[in-house]
């Protein structure tokens, strides 16, 4: 059992020696200054000194804890650093930067006395990276400093830090995620608290992708502390989870079999058949366009492969209708449903009424065909590749105007001619609503926080992120589409 004790009681001694050397080093004179190394020296009324910093990469913090055993000072920074705050009030020290560029820094110290030696020391901490099943050992050299770390996690990620401390008798964990802050027309930084524990033990799951900054901090003491990280991936993230909504579309298209079957397909006119063939490819078009934005919202690597797959079969869809739709417009007779009479379709009238009239689904031509080679943008720019999206919705519009005006003007002129004008009144606007589904799904959108109503904002600097508003129109969009197609598929078993 004695035997069993020295091997804890060896590692906690060599933890103190490291600290000892680590803590202990004392010099102004190193080219550039070191993290978790004190620093100390005096300066004589109105001087200052200045010390050389190597800056991480972006996104990292600089942290600066100076203890003043005489005197008072004023401190500056210079490079590619900016102050950054927290909303904790109460947290005035240390001095906490966000870099925003790797390369020099300056760290200027200035004693504002005019009649006193300022007699300091301090050390800086430079956020270290963590990962899964990660431990670093970082020093915490003054009592009230911290120690800093980051994470890069996808929403969703379930992640649990444990900190055990070496010489520090009390310490906290704080979790932050950095904004922006803009106040008067001024932008800076923001660390916003996210969760906090005081027992060494935190645990938090990711709200958003991005950077979380993990402060631990000596309340009393000063030593080490050694840091254990386990993050739990969130299934949502995994590309196997996505997969799994196309496998159901199987099952979900063969329950529209119950109302119309393959066989009963098999016997309907030319037309009906192909729009019952596009009925069918619509259901796993709709289920992959779901599983597209879910994998997107998690940023899991398959929802470029997805969005190309689902681009793919709304093709094959639209590409079903339209043709089973031009058939039906390249008949040339039709029964009159009042009198039974082979009506000619260069007539199309009989018993006072038209036999056959321009159906919804003509004024749908151009959106649906716009729509088409706006997903093909999509597809496009995942892959590197930026067509001009505005060229191509704008001629997707007047396209399908001129297919729905060439193929209904035998039945209709004017109905015709109206399909033409609509259509084209939606290819100018285009544009319009293109820029306007970009401003809904776009690359700019944050999490915004107003803060003391509208004189204060707090913008969350994260990935792209699909707002609320685009899942509550996607879902009424589907919920709509459904209904149409339930609806139509019964109608052609009604009239087959």
């Amino acid at each position: 059992m004695a035997g069993r004790l020295y091997i804890p009681l060896a590692v906690f001694s060599a933890f103190i020696l490291l600290h000892g050397l680590v803590c202990s080093f004392e010099a102004v004179d190193d080219e550039f200054i070191e993290s978790g190394r004190i620093y100390s020296g005096s300066l004589p009324p109105e001087g200052s000194i200045s010390y050389k910093v190597r800056l991480p990469q972006a996104d990292s913090l600089l942290i600066v804890h100076i203890e003043a055993l005489e005197g008072m000072f004023k401190f500056n920074v210079s490079g590619s650093i900016n102050e950054a705050s927290t909303n904790i009030v109460y947290y005035r020290a240390p001095y906490l930067y966000y870099v925003v560029d790797d390369g020099i820094g300056w760290l200027e110290l200035r004693n504002t006395s005019v009649n006193s030696t300022l007699t300091y020391r301090f050390y800086i901490d430079i956020t270290t990276p963590l990962n899964d099943g990660l431990r670093i050992l970082k020093p915490i050299c003054l009592e009230g400093g911290v120690a800093s770390f980051i994470l890069n996690l996808n929403k969703g990620d379930k992640v649990e830090v444990q900190a055990s401390p070496i010489g520090i008798k009390d310490l906290s964990l704080e979790v932050y995620t950095l904004y922006y802050e803009l106040a008067k027309g001024s932008l800076g930084y923001m660390l916003v608290l996210y969760e906090a524990v005081e027992d060494g033990k935190l645990n938090f799951e990711a709200d958003l992708e991005g950077v979380y900054y993990i402060l631990v901090r000596s309340k009393k003491g000063e030593g080490m502390v050694l840091i254990a990280c386990k993050i739990e991936e969130s299934m949502l993230s995994q590309n196997w989870f996505w997969i799994i909504p196309l496998w159901l579309s199987i099952p979900a298209t063969l329950g529209f079999t119950s109302m119309l079957s393959l066989n009963d397909v098999r016997k309907l006119p030319s037309p009906k058949r192909y729009i019952s063939m596009s009925i069918y490819t619509s259901i796993p078009t709709i289920i992959s366009f779901i599983s597209t934005a879910g994998a997107y919202t998690y940023r899991a690597p398959i929802y470029i492969p997805l969005l190309q797959i689902s681009t793919i079969l709304y093709g094959l869809t639209v590409a079903y209708r339209l043709y089973g739709a031009i058939l039906d417009r390249l008949e040339e007779t039709a029964i009159c449903q009042y009198c039974g009479k082979m009506v000619d379709l260069k007539v199309n009238l009989c018993c006072g009424v038209r036999v056959k009239s321009i159906s919804l689904s003509w004024y749908l031509a151009a959106p649906s065909v716009a729509l088409l080679l706006f997903l093909v943008w999509l597809s496009l720019k995942v892959l590197s590749l930026d067509p001009n999206l505005l060229v191509l919705t704008v001629a997707g519009g007047v396209i399908g105007s001129l297919l729905s005006w060439y193929f209904n003007r035998r039945l209709d002129t004017w109905g015709a001619l109206k399909l033409l004008f609509i259509g084209l009144i939606f290819s100018a606007l285009s544009p319009i609503i293109v820029l306007a589904l970009i401003e809904l799904i776009g690359p700019v959108l944050r999490p915004v926080e107003l803060w003391r109503g509208a004189s204060y904002a707090r913008i969350r600097i994260t990935r792209p992120a699909l707002p609320v508003t685009f899942y509550v129109f996607f879902s009424l969009i589907v919920a709509i589409t459904i209904t149409y197609l339930i609806v139509e598929a019964r109608t052609i078993v009604k009239n087959r």
